[in-house]
């Protein structure tokens, strides 16, 4: 009886300092972001954002198709040929949205092999309904049918060809699926058009993000914008940012997760030559911005992403394994929580350094965008230290 009695003692010890641990971890952050303006300030309900700072870039504008690399002018114009049959691809909408980018960059390459177009059907889960409202209403084109879930945030990335799709049908409409586990099966590496090419998947996968992310809406541009002001002061990025993107977390089922040591002295290692470090935090788990902030030299300014500064009292939990659920989270806010998390993405990228684990899907996404897009345009500018390399 007494042993059983001090097993229960131990184990209301240990369950009293959980609590007492995430209590003190919710407080912090809760301190930490008492610092920032916040989301529901009136001031961003009457400001004009045109009169914001910026991001330095404008996504909103098509990038020239001579300075898309040869892999991405391909896919453009392998999407914008309206002679080709479409084919039908849904998004599985249960996973994370990098992984769903990642997931259709394969549907592409798989429409790609068997020379038809690619066309998302919805519902997809990322899809802020509030947000896309407005442009499916301002749409000219009043048949939902032919209209894609991607075109909210990305307009061009599958073109609207309904019109030559409704005078000339074509059987690949109903007979060939994209998706994995619906219809005709595709070979899912699509090794035929890698080969014929001579690339890689990692490559295929920048090409695929450097084609889609090549135009961005207004409304993206916007929330980037307000998240900007939101988490820097007077909206100022600092120069020499550097981005650390922390996947902890549920991610534990697929990768051993990097310790938090180690994010610190990757970004000791970006900064040596810097009089004063500012860092961009990206991250889901409540445990990473304590850890992160507690490990951090105190001198250093720290700045968190505004997708966690909304989003963090929902995911906080005593099981690490229910931390970044975020796809029940998007299905819960009607698909707003996919707009900010892009729109914090941009922010991100204005880092001139990363700290990043591309075993994650964001974090690859990240580099995907950094190698592809950022650093064309500044001949290389920047670095990036991955902790924790992965492909898929």
């Amino acid at each position: 009886m007494s042993i059983n009695r001090r097993y229960i003692r131990i184990a209301l010890t240990v369950w009293l300092l959980t609590v007492l641990q995430i209590w003190l971890c919710l407080v912090h952050i809760s301190l930490s972001l008492t610092q920032h303006t916040s989301s529901n300030d009136p001031y961003f309900a009457t400001v004009d954002h045109r009169r914001l700072n910026r991001l330095r870039r404008d996504w909103t504008t098509l990038r020239p198709y001579h300075s898309l690399s040869p892999l991405a002018q391909q896919l453009y114009s392998h999407q914008h040929n309206c002679t080709l049959p479409s084919a039908n691809f849904w998004f599985r909408n249960r996973f994370g949205l990098g992984s769903d980018l990642h997931v259709w960059s394969q549907a592409v390459c798989n429409a790609m092999q068997h020379q038809v177009r690619i066309r998302s059907i919805g519902p997809w889960i990322w899809q802020s309904r509030v947000d896309c409202a407005t442009r499916t209403s301002d749409s000219s084109n009043k048949d939902d049918s032919f209209s894609s879930p991607m075109a909210c945030y990305f307009p061009l990335a599958e073109p609207d060809c309904s019109w030559r799709d409704s005078m000339n049908p074509s059987p690949h409409l109903t007979t060939l699926n994209l998706t994995k586990g619906r219809g005709v099966l595709i070979n899912n590496a699509c090794r035929d058009i890698r080969e014929e090419r001579n690339v890689t998947v990692s490559a295929w996968r920048a090409a695929a993000m450097e084609y889609l992310f090549s135009t961005l809406s207004l409304q993206l541009q916007i929330e980037a914008n307000r998240q900007m002001h939101l988490v820097f002061p007077n909206g100022v990025i600092p120069t020499d940012l550097i981005t650390v993107h922390i996947r902890w977390g549920d991610k534990e089922d697929e990768m051993k997760l990097v310790p938090m040591s180690d994010y610190i002295r990757a970004v000791v290692d970006l900064a040596k030559d810097l009089q004063q470090v500012h860092v961009y935090l990206s991250t889901t788990d409540p445990s990473a911005v304590y850890e992160f902030v507690s490990q951090s030299p105190k001198e250093w300014k720290i700045y968190i992403d505004a997708y966690f500064q909304e989003y963090y009292k929902q995911q906080l939990s005593s099981n690490r394994n229910q931390y970044n659920q975020n796809p029940s989270l998007s299905l819960k806010h009607d698909g707003k929580p996919g707009f900010m998390a892009l729109a914090s993405l941009l922010v991100a990228l204005e880092a001139n350094a990363f700290v990043l684990t591309t075993a994650s899907n964001w974090s690859r996404l990240l580099n995907e965008l950094r190698q592809s897009i950022l650093d064309p345009e500044c001949d290389h500018c920047t670095r990036m230290i991955d902790l924790r390399p992965g492909e898929w």
